[in-house]
């Protein structure tokens, strides 16, 4: 047994476009699991995956343990995929054993550099945790546009009101690819940057609003 393992258990869910259905997750969470479970299966899948044409390369973030990541690496020909909380990232590489998954223990931003990550007050959710680019923060922060993607036909942002910033830090891959792109809520400032790259949300899964270049 790795050092902590006994934080984790095997649990089994089948998600809408995989096939393996075990997971290995944090024993004490239950709302990065039984809430995104149902979202994905329920409206995620259909609304903003299916729709896809090309499904070459995915960028998510966070990742948290990595269920919709697994579905992106059966779907997509690549997944990058960053989740800065260490016991998530744990999760995330142990739920993700394909090759076509690249891990970043990192948050995304509008500039590089460091970050901290708050826990959720709701410690029966790990999605909740957030980030805080403030001195002495030991996590990197990366762009989007940093990578020098050749492809991107999907960004997923789950990140906790960090939206705009990361989407700062994408203008560039935006502007080249045009993908659709996905956020957790409709933060005035993101949608605003979006309208700007003219794109326009006309859909909403969930709490997740769809944007499509028009």
């Amino acid at each position: 047994m790795i050092k902590g393992d006994d934080l984790y258990e095997e649990r089994t869910q089948k998600l809408e476009g995989s096939v393996d259905d075990k997971w290995w997750w944090q024993k004490h969470d239950t709302g990065a699991w039984e809430g995104p479970v149902k979202d994905w299966n329920t409206s995620h899948f259909k609304m903003y995956v299916e729709p896809i044409h090309n499904k070459g390369t995915v960028v998510t973030a966070g990742g948290n343990m990595g269920l919709y990541t697994r579905v992106y690496s059966e779907l997509f020909r690549r997944v990058y995929v960053f989740e800065p909380d260490h016991f998530n990232f744990h999760a995330l590489v142990r739920n993700n054993l394909a090759n076509n998954v690249f891990f970043f223990r990192a948050a995304l931003g509008d500039k590089p550099g460091w970050c901290s990550v708050d826990p959720s007050n709701d410690t029966k959710n790990t999605g909740m945790h957030k980030v805080r680019t403030d001195s002495g923060g030991i996590v990197p922060v990366m762009t989007i546009d940093s990578l020098e993607l050749t492809e991107c036909d999907l960004i997923q942002l789950d990140v906790e009101g960090f939206e705009h910033r990361v989407l700062s830090g994408a203008v560039n891959t935006i502007t080249r690819f045009g993908p659709t792109v996905v956020t957790e809520g409709n933060h005035g400032d993101g949608r605003k940057l979006m309208t700007a790259l003219g794109y326009e949300s006309t859909e909403a899964s969930k709490a997740d609003f769809i944007y499509r270049r028009k």
